[in-house]
């Protein structure tokens, strides 16, 4: 089935070449900078984004029902997540969400560019703000 819209069909094309090529980008990227090792986890959930992403990119998302698009959608969602929780060398393939999110609709497409620029944002800030012990801080007056 041919997509009438020369933009579409374009997306479309790069939706279905892009993510591994940036998913290896990431691993390898992983693997030269320094930092805690996580091998194991990086390497199963690398691992699972690269199967989730090419069984999707086999249909084309133009032509398949919105539900599917969208799980495809989260699916791809949670997994750049939970890599760039891993390592922050996964938001270069996070950047592939943006191509995800495009073919979910109007309504849609809003809410999966904010989540996708999220997940970037988060691995190029150096990922979530730190969580609060509880514990006053050390400028913080205390009663002696």
């Amino acid at each position: 089935m041919s997509i009438a819209d020369p933009w579409q069909a374009r997306l479309d094309r790069m939706r279905r070449i892009v993510p591994l090529p940036l998913l290896a980008v990431s691993t390898a990227a992983s693997f030269a900078v320094p930092g805690p090792s996580r091998f194991a986890l990086e390497a199963v959930f690398a691992g699972a984004a690269a199967v989730w992403s090419a069984v999707v990119s086999a249909r084309p998302a133009v032509t398949a029902p919105r539900w599917q698009r969208l799980v495809a959608y989260a699916v791809h969602t949670t997994l750049a997540a939970v890599l760039v929780g891993i390592n922050l060398c996964f938001g270069i393939f996070a950047y592939s969400g943006f191509l995800f999110a495009y073919p979910l609709g109007r309504r849609w497409r809003v809410a999966g560019f904010a989540a996708t620029a999220l997940i970037v944002s988060a691995s190029l800030s150096g990922a979530t703000p730190p969580r609060s012990t509880g514990t006053a801080s050390p400028t913080s007056s205390s009663p002696r």
